[in-house]
């Protein structure tokens, strides 16, 4: 047991050395099954501070959205994000945007939600620190809790737009299927997806090693996890 528990250490190391992680730090720690302590964020619109633990108090379900105001497969998803809020606020489910881009400032976010038609509460990550808890990379990128909060999906909104991709109409509609699977109390049969966006501007960090390859939760770590 030992010996196996060591060489799944050293394939692991193996797998995030080669980058010293720009975005979130200790990946070692993913979201999936973690429950998220309080998060409490300014308002991009101004107000009382927004509380993840007093928001969704009795609430079924908590989706939480990480996105920008340039990034173009984000726009394109804003009537989408109208329409999930439309059809599952009535269900018990609670929506939020978290704006994590250091080159967003709360008055840009703010005209931005107007513009576009964001119906939710869009909160103001000035240092990314709740993008980092969350292990968010991209946006557009949603994150799908529990009751409990406990983060059961994570990944892109369905497969309609992304880098190079605009389809007529979703072919797999993979938050709402999580959403549904989450209301239904069951395990979501595809936990992880990857997202087609732009990188969060996070603040700068430590910048990868030159010719390390990108490592990311949904395509290194999550498999290994799985596999082991």
């Amino acid at each position: 047991m030992r010996a196996t528990l060591s060489a799944l250490a050293g394939v692991f190391l193996a797998a995030v050395a080669p980058a010293a992680l720009a975005g979130p730090p200790d990946s070692s720690t993913p979201p999936l099954g973690t429950r998220i302590a309080d998060v409490r964020l300014p308002r991009a619109a101004g107000g009382p501070d927004w509380s993840l633990v007093q928001e969704t108090h009795g609430a079924k379900a908590v989706v939480v959205f990480f996105l920008g105001t340039e990034c173009p497969v984000n726009n394109a998803y804003a009537p989408t994000l109208a329409a999930l809020h439309e059809a599952y606020a009535s269900k018990g489910v609670v929506f939020v945007a978290i704006n994590s881009n250091q080159q967003d400032d709360s008055a840009a976010v703010a005209k931005h939600a107007r513009e576009f038609g964001i119906p939710f509460p869009i909160l103001k990550d000035d240092r990314a620190t709740v993008a980092d808890r969350f292990h968010a990379e991209r946006t557009p990128e949603a994150f799908v809790l529990d009751g409990s909060l406990t983060v059961r999906y994570r990944g892109r909104i369905d497969d309609q737009f992304g880098k190079g991709v605009k389809r007529p109409k979703a072919t797999r509609q993979d938050l709402v299927e999580a959403i549904n699977e989450v209301l239904a109390g069951k395990e979501v049969s595809q936990p992880c997806t990857e997202v087609s966006g732009c990188p969060i501007g996070r603040p700068a960090k430590a910048k990868a090693v030159a010719g390390g390859p990108a490592v990311t939760y949904c395509k290194e770590v999550s498999r290994l996890i799985q596999k082991h």
